[in-house]
Protein backbone atom coordinates (compact mmCIF):
# COMPACT_ATOMS: atom_id res chain seq x y z
CA UNK A 1 0.00 0.00 0.00
CA UNK A 2 2.97 2.38 0.92
CA UNK A 3 4.47 1.67 -2.47
CA UNK A 4 1.24 1.84 -4.45
CA UNK A 5 0.67 4.86 -2.87
CA UNK A 6 4.04 6.86 -2.75
CA UNK A 7 4.02 5.89 -6.66
CA UNK A 8 0.40 7.45 -7.29
CA UNK A 9 1.38 10.75 -5.19
CA UNK A 10 4.34 11.59 -7.99
CA UNK A 11 2.13 11.47 -10.73
CA UNK A 12 -0.75 13.58 -9.44
CA UNK A 13 -2.98 11.07 -7.66
CA UNK A 14 -3.72 12.23 -3.87
CA UNK A 15 -4.07 8.43 -2.10
CA UNK A 16 -3.94 7.39 1.51
CA UNK A 17 -3.07 3.81 2.69
CA UNK A 18 -6.15 3.20 4.04
CA UNK A 19 -8.15 4.36 0.44
CA UNK A 20 -6.15 1.02 -1.19
CA UNK A 21 -7.99 -0.80 2.25
CA UNK A 22 -11.56 0.60 1.59
CA UNK A 23 -11.59 0.84 -2.25
CA UNK A 24 -10.35 -2.41 -3.82
CA UNK A 25 -10.73 -1.81 -7.43
CA UNK A 26 -9.27 0.64 -9.99
CA UNK A 27 -12.34 1.83 -10.90
CA UNK A 28 -13.04 2.87 -7.07
CA UNK A 29 -9.54 4.46 -6.31
CA UNK A 30 -9.87 6.37 -10.05
CA UNK A 31 -12.87 8.26 -8.10
CA UNK A 32 -10.67 9.26 -5.35
CA UNK A 33 -7.96 10.30 -7.43
CA UNK A 34 -7.47 14.33 -7.31
CA UNK A 35 -6.18 16.03 -10.37
CA UNK A 36 -2.68 16.27 -11.17
CA UNK A 37 -3.01 20.25 -11.21
CA UNK A 38 -4.12 19.71 -7.24
CA UNK A 39 -0.71 20.06 -4.47
CA UNK A 40 0.25 16.53 -3.58
CA UNK A 41 0.68 17.83 -0.10
CA UNK A 42 -0.68 20.38 1.82
CA UNK A 43 1.72 22.63 3.94
CA UNK A 44 1.57 21.99 7.58
CA UNK A 45 4.67 22.74 10.40
CA UNK A 46 6.80 20.38 11.36
CA UNK A 47 5.95 17.85 13.68
CA UNK A 48 7.31 17.83 16.76
CA UNK A 49 6.86 16.34 20.70
CA UNK A 50 6.56 13.22 22.59
CA UNK A 51 4.87 10.20 20.83
CA UNK A 52 4.64 6.49 22.31
CA UNK A 53 7.03 3.57 21.87
CA UNK A 54 5.18 1.05 19.68
CA UNK A 55 5.26 -2.81 21.06
CA UNK A 56 7.94 -3.75 18.57
CA UNK A 57 10.10 -0.55 19.77
CA UNK A 58 9.57 -1.95 23.43
CA UNK A 59 10.29 -5.70 22.57
CA UNK A 60 13.73 -4.68 21.23
CA UNK A 61 14.52 -2.14 23.96
CA UNK A 62 13.25 -4.06 26.73
CA UNK A 63 12.09 -8.16 26.12
CA UNK A 64 15.16 -8.67 23.55
CA UNK A 65 17.64 -6.92 26.23
CA UNK A 66 19.46 -5.98 22.53
CA UNK A 67 23.32 -5.40 23.78
CA UNK A 68 23.88 -2.22 21.38
CA UNK A 69 20.63 -0.63 20.68
CA UNK A 70 21.95 2.30 18.77
CA UNK A 71 23.54 0.30 16.40
CA UNK A 72 20.86 -1.43 14.74
CA UNK A 73 20.86 -0.24 11.45
CA UNK A 74 19.91 -0.83 7.55
CA UNK A 75 22.39 0.63 4.65
CA UNK A 76 22.92 0.74 1.46
CA UNK A 77 25.78 2.37 -1.27
CA UNK A 78 24.82 3.38 -4.52
CA UNK A 79 26.75 4.51 -7.58
CA UNK A 80 26.07 7.30 -10.12
CA UNK A 81 27.50 8.78 -12.87
CA UNK A 82 28.11 12.32 -11.20
CA UNK A 83 26.14 13.61 -7.92
CA UNK A 84 25.75 17.06 -6.50
CA UNK A 85 26.68 18.18 -3.47
CA UNK A 86 23.87 21.13 -3.34
CA UNK A 87 21.21 18.81 -4.77
CA UNK A 88 21.75 16.06 -2.20
CA UNK A 89 21.73 18.00 0.98
CA UNK A 90 18.42 20.11 -0.55
CA UNK A 91 16.81 16.78 -1.29
CA UNK A 92 18.25 15.80 2.42
CA UNK A 93 16.61 18.60 4.21
CA UNK A 94 13.05 17.83 2.34
CA UNK A 95 13.89 13.84 3.17
CA UNK A 96 13.80 15.17 6.82
CA UNK A 97 11.37 17.41 7.08
CA UNK A 98 8.74 14.49 5.50
CA UNK A 99 9.64 11.41 7.00
CA UNK A 100 9.06 12.57 10.88
CA UNK A 101 10.32 8.96 12.11
CA UNK A 102 13.95 10.07 11.08
CA UNK A 103 13.75 12.70 13.49
CA UNK A 104 13.11 10.57 16.22
CA UNK A 105 14.85 10.65 19.33
CA UNK A 106 14.74 8.36 22.83
CA UNK A 107 16.34 8.11 26.06
CA UNK A 108 15.91 6.68 29.54
CA UNK A 109 14.32 8.48 32.05
CA UNK A 110 13.64 7.12 35.01
CA UNK A 111 14.16 3.48 34.43
CA UNK A 112 11.46 3.61 31.50
CA UNK A 113 12.25 4.39 27.43
CA UNK A 114 10.47 7.55 26.43
CA UNK A 115 10.58 9.09 22.94
CA UNK A 116 9.80 12.14 21.00
CA UNK A 117 9.86 13.91 17.38
CA UNK A 118 12.64 15.89 17.46
CA UNK A 119 12.56 19.47 15.50
CA UNK A 120 15.00 20.04 12.32
CA UNK A 121 18.51 19.76 12.89
CA UNK A 122 20.85 22.52 12.85
CA UNK A 123 23.24 20.59 10.54
CA UNK A 124 22.54 17.59 8.40
CA UNK A 125 24.15 14.45 9.03
CA UNK A 126 25.79 14.12 5.21
CA UNK A 127 29.34 14.16 4.77
CA UNK A 128 31.33 14.81 1.47
CA UNK A 129 34.48 13.02 0.36
CA UNK A 130 37.02 13.75 -2.12
CA UNK A 131 38.97 10.44 -3.30
CA UNK A 132 39.86 11.29 -6.75
CA UNK A 133 43.35 11.69 -5.95
CA UNK A 134 43.67 8.46 -4.30
CA UNK A 135 44.44 5.21 -6.57
CA UNK A 136 41.46 2.56 -6.88
CA UNK A 137 42.17 0.35 -4.09
CA UNK A 138 43.04 3.12 -1.13
CA UNK A 139 39.49 4.28 -2.63
CA UNK A 140 37.62 1.21 -1.75
CA UNK A 141 39.81 1.57 1.64
CA UNK A 142 38.64 4.56 2.79
CA UNK A 143 34.71 4.04 1.45
CA UNK A 144 34.80 0.99 4.06
CA UNK A 145 36.06 2.92 7.26
CA UNK A 146 33.96 5.71 6.69
CA UNK A 147 30.76 3.62 5.80
CA UNK A 148 31.57 1.72 9.20
CA UNK A 149 32.52 4.87 11.16
CA UNK A 150 29.50 6.66 10.09
CA UNK A 151 27.48 3.11 11.05
CA UNK A 152 28.23 3.20 14.45
CA UNK A 153 28.06 6.80 14.79
CA UNK A 154 24.10 6.61 15.06
CA UNK A 155 22.85 7.77 18.41
CA UNK A 156 19.15 7.33 19.53
CA UNK A 157 19.40 10.12 21.62
CA UNK A 158 20.94 12.74 18.77
CA UNK A 159 17.59 13.32 17.54
CA UNK A 160 18.77 12.14 13.52
CA UNK A 161 18.39 8.36 12.76
CA UNK A 162 20.07 8.49 9.59
CA UNK A 163 23.77 9.04 8.26
CA UNK A 164 24.84 9.59 4.32
CA UNK A 165 28.12 9.97 2.90
CA UNK A 166 29.30 10.81 -0.62
CA UNK A 167 32.03 10.19 -2.33
CA UNK A 168 33.34 11.75 -5.54
CA UNK A 169 36.26 9.43 -7.04
CA UNK A 170 37.50 11.61 -9.69
CA UNK A 171 35.91 12.65 -13.42
CA UNK A 172 36.46 8.85 -14.59
CA UNK A 173 34.95 6.74 -11.85
CA UNK A 174 31.27 6.51 -11.06
CA UNK A 175 30.34 8.11 -7.19
CA UNK A 176 29.31 6.69 -5.00
CA UNK A 177 26.62 7.51 -2.00
CA UNK A 178 26.53 5.64 1.45
CA UNK A 179 23.07 5.80 3.57
CA UNK A 180 22.10 4.22 6.65
CA UNK A 181 18.84 4.15 9.24
CA UNK A 182 18.25 3.19 12.07
CA UNK A 183 15.87 0.48 12.38
CA UNK A 184 12.98 2.36 14.42
CA UNK A 185 12.89 5.16 11.72
CA UNK A 186 12.54 2.61 8.71
CA UNK A 187 11.82 -1.10 7.91
CA UNK A 188 12.11 -3.70 4.66
CA UNK A 189 8.78 -2.38 3.97
CA UNK A 190 9.33 1.19 4.33
CA UNK A 191 12.84 1.50 3.25
CA UNK A 192 12.23 1.18 -0.75
CA UNK A 193 9.59 3.91 0.25
CA UNK A 194 12.21 6.23 1.61
CA UNK A 195 14.89 5.78 -0.98
CA UNK A 196 12.26 6.13 -3.80
CA UNK A 197 11.56 9.36 -2.14
CA UNK A 198 15.00 10.18 -1.35
CA UNK A 199 15.80 9.84 -5.13
CA UNK A 200 12.69 11.88 -6.16
CA UNK A 201 14.00 15.11 -3.77
CA UNK A 202 17.49 14.61 -5.42
CA UNK A 203 16.13 14.88 -8.94
CA UNK A 204 13.49 17.46 -8.18
CA UNK A 205 16.94 19.55 -6.53
CA UNK A 206 18.89 18.82 -9.48
CA UNK A 207 16.41 20.50 -11.94
CA UNK A 208 15.69 23.40 -9.86
CA UNK A 209 11.76 22.53 -9.09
Amino acid sequence: ALRCVSRANRTGMRLAPISLLKHQTIAQLADLAADADEPLVEEQEVVTGPTPLTPAQLRFLVERKTPDVHHWNLSTIVQADRLSPTALRSAMQALIRHHDALRLRLWREGGRWRQEIAGLPAALPLESHDLSRLPPDEQAAEIERVCTELQGSIDLGSGLLLRVAHFDRGPRASARLFIAVHHFAVDGMTWSVLMQDFEHLYRQAEAGV
